[in-house]
């Protein structure tokens, strides 16, 4: 008797939008899934819709290319005016995920955003945070800096982390338009940049945020973030995660 598999090649995209009531109909009816690999393009197996969907470790990228990057990398700890922020990075700033990063906010390449998900996926989950306790809130963009690139890529991914997390995205913070972009600066000009560049425009009425940056260099932005977040409520629980920081054996943050 011959055994008969239907197998289905799907670009990578439709997995990151099917719903999940339609992925639990109809998922298990695919023998085989096949998609690509959305860095080295290879062909990839999967027994099931359900696992390529809910395997963070093989959703987006083929083992080969998964195991070649660095994933959660050692906590980093940032100085703010009176204490230290935890950092919890998903992946170095190196290759890919640098690149990945930068063809996503300059060039909107969706296969890169894909893989930044992927990596958002690794990223541990606050222990005890869920959505009646913690919020996660995403490093403001300008105005102005809104109109030359048309979209927030940081609220995109915080948007995507706060649908795996199950904990919603609070944008109570803004971000004075009159500060200068952080690219190339070093520490010291980037702390006096965007020293005073926020302010909070609502209660908080929740004990613990999760902070969140696409990069984070030396750590100025998310200091002096939560430092004006701290202002509001001094007893507020903070931690700050992002997809990538420093480099394999270099962070310009201690440990």
């Amino acid at each position: 008797m011959v055994s008969h598999h239907i197998t289905t090649i799907l670009p990578p995209y439709p997995l990151a939008v099917l719903p999940r009531k339609w992925v639990m109909q109809h998922g298990r009816q695919l023998s085989f899934l096949a998609c690509r690999c959305v860095l080295c393009r290879q062909v990839m197996i999967r027994q099931s819709l359900l696992s390529q969907l809910y395997d963070p470790c093989c959703a987006f990228l083929c083992e080969t290319c998964h195991n070649l990057t660095t994933w959660q990398v050692p906590m980093a700890k940032i100085p703010t005016s009176n204490r230290k922020l935890p950092l919890f990075a998903a992946s170095f700033y190196q290759y890919p995920i640098n690149h990945a990063l930068n063809a996503f906010k300059d060039k909107e390449h969706l296969p890169s955003f894909l893989m930044l998900i992927h990596a958002l996926n690794l990223l541990p989950k606050p222990e005890g945070a869920s959505r009646h306790n913690t919020v996660i809130i995403p490093v403001p963009t300008t105005n102005q800096r809104l109109k030359h690139r048309g979209f927030n890529p940081t609220l995109a991914l915080a948007r995507y982390l706060s649908y795996h997390w199950k904990i919603p995205v609070w944008q109570g913070v803004v971000r004075i338009d009159d500060a200068s972009h952080q690219r190339g600066l070093d520490r010291d000009k980037r702390l006096k940049n965007i020293k005073n560049a926020f302010y909070v425009s609502k209660v908080l009425s929740v004990k613990q945020a999760v902070l969140f940056d696409d990069v984070v260099t030396t750590g100025a932005t998310l200091s002096a973030m939560a430092s004006a977040l701290w202002q509001t409520d001094p007893d507020l629980k903070m931690l700050a995660v992002c997809v990538a920081h420093g480099r394999d054996g270099f962070s310009k943050l201690g440990g």
